[in-house]
């Protein structure tokens, strides 16, 4: 399952340190066609320190088309430091 592959790769990279690259990269997976891969994206989120780095990839999330993601995006916004 590729879906599954996804979530498990998300789960293994929320427990390494990052480069801001690296998070947006991860923070786009909130935006997943699978939902299960979606929620262990806004797990790894949680551990994301926003910065002013992020806000384009949280600019991408904010107009999509799943409701669920624009949602964490909104999340995200309040949480920039």
């Amino acid at each position: 399952q590729r879906w599954d592959i996804r979530r498990k790769a998300i789960s293994a990279l929320s427990k390494t340190n990052k480069t801001p690259a690296e998070e947006n990269q991860l923070l786009s997976k909130l935006n997943d066609q699978d939902e299960d891969v979606r929620k262990e994206a806004v797990k790894a989120s949680a551990k994301i320190s926003v910065s002013e780095q992020h806000l384009a990839m949280v600019k991408q999330l904010s107009v999509s088309q799943t409701w669920s993601t624009r949602l964490e995006a909104v999340k995200l916004l309040s949480r920039i430091n």
